[in-house]
């Protein structure tokens, strides 16, 4: 009597080799031709390159080398060294072309990756028949009589059945298996296929579902990640082939795709609410910029943000109650969701102690100290403020960081913004107030300090003389078509794929013959 065999048996996955290039087409005419030009027979000789590329791949290398002189023409034309030389070049451009090759065909499987996931408004609950649906597929094709989809749970220390074909629908609601213990879950989630063709032999390898006579264990995974297993069931005991196995994991990757793409779109999901929470606050915030301007015939406002980022930018401008005439462009750095945070809360405090009375420095000042005690120290902003007596033309004006600020007339003009340390960083920083008088037909530009750090297409940052050299030119316009011509100068000057976020304030005193 012949002792009993276990009926086990271990499918293990080899690694899938990509197939060798076909001969260069053009490589046998290259070499007749050499050959009959100079007298040396040419051959190429494919090997294979052991180093891989990264990508558990090998490719295709090989070199030409001279065979011999070409027999009955007499002395070769050129050296066998020569021939050697040109050989060596040969190797080379087919060496090249061969890496061309290659990252082509690296790049069309990564091209094929790209295609966006898109998800049907009426597919939310269709995962589970699809997942039964390929359950039942791969089943059916290798004459199984069931079959069960086992996840991973978050701790991976046990598999809960989440899909089924084939069983009672009662099984879905069973308490979940311990991954300790389950031998044949274990052995396929290390990439082997487990094929216990007889369920009634005495072995460790148990099948989850003891009532059928044979069971296939297939893993299911991500290129990086075990997700589970897969089991498919036949009720009389029966031997798994190599071409069952292979059924198999092409349906265990089919539910890992169905899973990986549910994931995808979930994540996808909640990013574009994410995204679309950021652009409503920064709509939120940018509705909430000064709209009506100030009732003052000799004094033109016109302000601008030139991006519809969510950034941390803003102008201002009001009438105060003693009025006098004040405006301000500041600036946060950043362009997430905390520098968003951040402006508001700068800009409630800037307009809080702006309803006081109050001077230019003096306002930067109180800006400061709040800005400072309020924050845990990631909250700091430029800022620059001016208040102007309407009848008079007289300006006092303050900046703190390093906004640019130009008043210009004619053909001469003045930097007005000091370059300092911005609000928020130091609470004792000493903020220092000046004045000048504003003239008939004199104008007003200030950018927020975001834009110095625009690189214009001449290579060159932008800066105050570079700004009043553009402005110049429309200098003779209202206030409304000057920023609009400053905008799109900067827009059109730019050497970036993107504006950064950015604001343009103009004030301009209208002529005295205009009022």
């Amino acid at each position: 009597m012949q002792p009993t065999t276990p009926q086990l048996r271990l499918h293990t996955e080899e690694t899938t080799q990509r197939p060798e290039f076909e001969e260069f087409q053009s490589l046998g005419k290259i070499t007749d031709s050499l050959t009959d030009s100079i007298g040396w027979r040419f051959a190429y000789r494919p090997s294979v390159d052991e180093q891989t590329d990264g990508w558990d791949r090998q490719r295709k290398t090989g070199r030409v080398i001279v065979e011999s002189a070409l027999s009955g023409q007499g002395e070769p034309k050129t050296s066998h060294r020569n021939a050697e030389r040109i050989a060596e070049s040969l190797t080379s451009v087919l060496d090249e072309l061969d890496r061309t090759r290659h990252a082509v065909w690296q790049l069309e499987a990564e091209l094929a990756a790209g295609v966006p996931v898109a998800a049907r408004q009426d597919e939310a609950n269709h995962l589970a028949r699809r997942l039964e649906g390929a359950l039942q597929a791969g089943a059916t094709a290798i004459d199984c009589d069931a079959a069960a989809m086992y996840i991973l749970d978050d701790a991976t220390t046990t598999l809960k059945m989440r899909s089924q074909w084939g069983l009672p629908p009662e099984k879905l609601i069973a308490p979940p298996r311990e991954l300790r213990g389950a031998m044949a879950d274990l052995e396929a989630l290390m990439g082997h296929a487990v094929a216990l063709e007889d369920a009634n032999d005495p072995l460790p390898w148990s099948s989850p579902e003891p009532d059928f006579g044979s069971a296939l264990c297939v893993p299911i995974s991500t290129p990086s990640t075990p997700l589970g297993t897969l089991w498919l069931f036949a009720t009389e005991a029966r031997p798994f082939g190599e071409r069952d196995t292979n059924i198999a994991e092409i349906v265990a990757g089919r539910v890992a795709a169905e899973l990986e793409r549910e994931m995808l779109m979930t994540r996808a999901s909640a990013a574009e609410n994410v995204q679309r929470q950021i652009e409503m606050a920064g709509e939120w915030f940018t509705q909430r910029l000064p709209q009506i301007k100030p009732l003052a015939p000799q004094w033109q406002f016109a302000g601008q943000r030139l991006d519809d980022s969510p950034g941390g930018e803003f102008f201002d401008w009001s009438v105060l109650s003693d009025g006098r005439l004040a405006c301000a462009v500041a600036d946060c750095p950043g362009l997430n969701i905390n520098t968003l945070l951040n402006s508001a809360a700068f800009k409630a405090i800037y307009q809080s102690h702006a309803s006081h009375r109050h001077s230019a420095s003096s306002l930067l000042r109180r800006v400061n100290e709040t800005l400072w005690s309020s924050s845990p120290g990631d909250a700091m902003a430029s800022l620059f403020y001016a208040l102007i007596d309407e009848d008079t033309g007289v300006m006092e004006y303050a900046s703190a960081g390093d906004p640019i600020a130009v008043a210009f007339r004619d053909s001469k003009y003045r930097s007005l913004a000091s370059g300092g340390i911005p609000l928020g960083v130091d609470p004792d920083m000493a903020i220092e107030g000046r004045k000048r008088r504003i003239a008939p037909d004199e104008t007003l530009i200030m950018l927020t300090e975001s834009t110095r750090h625009v690189t214009l297409k001449n290579g060159k940052l932008l800066d105050e003389p570079m700004l009043a050299r553009a402005a110049r030119n429309w200098q003779h316009l209202d206030a409304e078509p000057l920023c609009e011509k400053i905008s799109a100068w900067l827009r059109d000057e730019t050497d970036e794929p993107a504006m950064p976020k950015a604001c343009v304030l103009v004030v301009k005193r209208r002529a005295d013959n205009s009022q």
